[in-house]
């Protein structure tokens, strides 16, 4: 049975307000890039169309575009870099109603996946095959590594996982001064690089400067352990913010969460469409990183906003803020650190799964990323993804999850910030993130 799938876009200089249909301007040239698996398309226009559909064939793996307004501008041949290892089998331009329809036809069936750039005008189209590979080693009975080719929305992805049962202890080495994995000493079955140096897992929580927060810096924490009676599992903790203004500092007690007495609560648009409070405290709402108004209860949180909510003492110095306020929400250091002495422990990034399901940020952008999880027998997971061209295109904080998650993952963390890291097992780099090795200030040690 033949299957279309149908999508329209108005387009409006970068996607933005309709323009009246009219010509919009020429295709003036078409670049084909091809790598294992996947081809590149890229269509240079000289504007943007006024409007543009596109629809999958199944049966004939052919993907037509109908770029409204545009007209074939060609005056050379279509440049490849090459044409063996790709999955585009032929392009072909007409002109269709006012329209010129491109159509390209793939060798199989394929998955796609459409973006535009600006400056000069361009759509992009990734035409890859949708395939899962997984090869699995056993490094001994208790640690298992794994490179995995798989697909997400927006292309293909290569990812390596190391699996650990709970009978093999971790050690946490931090060396300040940075160390590469190759040169670790202790004795050891594979080494994990987690954090880089001079690197972090804990970006200052900051407003941007059009007043939106980003939630991916404001997510729970996780601190990975490991104890001999209980295996490997992870403690989620909630962050440490303040807000401050040029001459205050309020301490922020909670976020999105119910107000209790005597508290400051950080609302944003994730928690609903208002705070849901009483008028026994006081809020104030902000907006571009200034204070917009302020009142009783059950602010409204508006898109690109977020309301400091609170009651009791905190109510009382709310209600010093003027309209106008500058404002901006901060990472409050902690005041003591629990010794983590015996390697037992690794402070994390974002947890991005409890329980089995999701709960890190929406929206995030494909990049290589790293992550660690447990799973309900309380083994370890290791997953990092690479972002290299084509060949892998990164993931998002949720992409990646799920990833995790179909490694039997219930409790996971990303290692914020981290990229893709290097692995090392039985002294052999099994992956590394760049051509020559990564030095890290943070090292798991599987023994």
């Amino acid at each position: 049975m033949k299957r279309y799938l149908y999508m329209t876009f108005a387009v409006l200089g970068f996607l933005g307000s309709t323009i009246p249909y009219a010509e919009a301007g020429n295709l003036t040239g078409v670049r084909v890039s091809n790598h294992e698996g996947t081809s590149r398309i890229v269509l240079d226009v000289s504007e943007m169309p006024v409007s543009w559909t596109k629809s999958y064939n199944e049966s004939t793996h052919a993907l037509t575009l109908n770029l409204g307004g545009t007209t074939n501008g060609l005056t050379g041949p279509v440049a490849q870099n090459n044409t063996k290892t790709g999955v585009l089998k032929g392009i072909s331009l007409q002109p269709v109603n006012g329209a010129l329809q491109v159509t390209l036809t793939a060798n199989k069936d394929v998955q796609h996946h459409e973006f535009t750039l600006e400056k000069p005008s361009r759509i992009v189209v990734d035409l890859f095959s949708g395939y899962a590979q997984q090869t699995t080693k056993d490094v001994n009975k208790s640690v298992t590594y794994s490179k995995i080719n798989n697909t997400v929305a927006e292309g293909k992805i290569q990812a390596f996982a190391l699996s650990v049962d709970n009978d093999s202890p971790m050690v946490v080495a931090h060396v300040p001064e940075g160390k590469t994995l190759s040169s670790v000493i202790q004795s050891h079955t594979a080494i994990i690089g987690a954090k880089v140096k001079g690197g972090s897992f804990d970006r200052p929580y900051s407003v941007a400067s059009d007043g939106t927060i980003d939630l991916e810096r404001i997510s729970n924490r996780g601190t990975l352990r490991y104890t001999p009676n209980r295996g490997y599992f992870i403690e989620e903790k909630r962050p440490l913010l303040q807000a401050k203004t040029q001459k205050d500092t309020f301490l922020i007690t909670s976020v999105n969460t119910g107000r209790k007495e005597n508290a400051l609560t950080l609302y944003t648009s994730a928690y609903g469409p208002s705070t849901k409070t009483n008028d026994f405290g006081y809020e104030v709402t902000v907006a571009n990183g200034k204070v917009v108004s302020g009142q009783k209860g059950n602010s409204k949180i508006g898109e690109n906003q977020y309301v400091l909510s609170g009651h009791g003492e905190s109510r009382d110095a709310l209600r010093k803020l003027k309209v106008g306020t500058p404002i901006t929400i901060q990472n409050r250091p902690e005041l003591a650190q629990v010794s983590t002495t015996g390697g037992a422990a690794l402070q994390a990034g974002t947890m991005v799964l409890k329980n089995g399901n999701y709960v890190g940020a929406d929206g995030t952008h494909n990049k290589a990323r790293s992550f660690i999880g447990t799973t309900k027998d309380h083994n370890l997971v290791v997953l990092t993804v690479d972002k290299a061209g084509l060949q892998s295109v990164g993931v998002t904080q949720q992409e990646g999850a799920q990833l995790l998650s179909k490694l039997g993952v219930v409790d996971g963390a990303e290692l914020s910030n981290q990229g893709s890291v290097d692995l090392v097992v039985n002294d052999t780099y099994v992956h590394k993130a760049t051509p020559n090795p990564t030095t890290y200030e943070d090292i798991v040690i599987i023994k």
